[in-house]
């Protein structure tokens, strides 16, 4: 004290828990891998700036993956680097377990209601152009739980019952638009949206589809 100094003892970084269930943005960092692109070793500032998370989601994303071994974490000095050092195929079978549906909820709106910005195709739409699924009776398109609340503020409104010119609109835990590839959404999460459906086609297509990405 008579110094002026407070004196306490250092501990080392907690090893992460383990978790059963990947938050979204952990999906979102492993989905961002297994689309081939993260060529490098990269710290979670890095992944903040290209996954339109904070730095501090994107370190608690990291302690997930690396608790369950999925991916590699560096340290050096103050800095995390985080690799992903398996085979793509063994990695998406050893994460699907603890990987989410992305839907949160389905909504019925309007078509034309949607802004061009916002007709992501998504769900059996998506399956039916990387698949020889026949499209479904009504489009599907995916959007963040954010552009759905922008898009009721400015009067979109869920249509109870089956119109002709509605389409269906999935609301997501993240962002589809950060992992978007042509158009679509992602193969990944796609599946993920889809795995469960009785439908045998769906499957059928399913399987088709991840032959082209695993």
């Amino acid at each position: 004290p008579t110094l002026g100094m407070e004196l306490r003892p250092r501990y080392g970084r907690k090893k992460p828990v383990s978790v059963e269930r990947f938050s979204p943005a952990a999906q979102v960092v492993l989905i961002h891998w297994l689309l081939g692109r993260m060529q490098h070793s990269i710290t979670p500032l890095e992944l903040s700036k290209q996954l339109w998370y904070s730095a501090m989601s994107m370190s608690r994303a990291l302690d997930q993956l690396e608790s369950t071994q999925i991916a590699h974490i560096e340290h050096t000095g103050n800095r995390r680097l985080v690799t992903f050092v398996k085979d793509r195929k063994d990695i998406w079978n050893e994460a699907l377990p603890r990987l989410r549906n992305p839907i949160s909820k389905t909504v019925r709106v309007l078509e034309h209601d949607l802004d061009q910005k916002d007709m992501l195709a998504a769900g059996t739409t998506a399956l039916s152009v990387r698949s020889m699924l026949n499209q479904p009776p009504y489009p599907e398109y995916a959007v963040s739980r954010d552009a759905w609340k922008a898009m009721q503020k400015i009067g979109t409104k869920e249509i109870p019952v089956e119109e002709p010119g509605t389409c269906l609109l999935q609301v997501w835990c993240y962002d589809p638009y950060v992992l978007q590839v042509n158009g679509l959404t992602d193969p990944f999460s796609l599946y993920l949206s889809l795995q469960n459906d009785p439908d045998e086609r769906i499957q059928m297509a399913l399987d088709e589809m991840m032959e082209q990405f695993l």
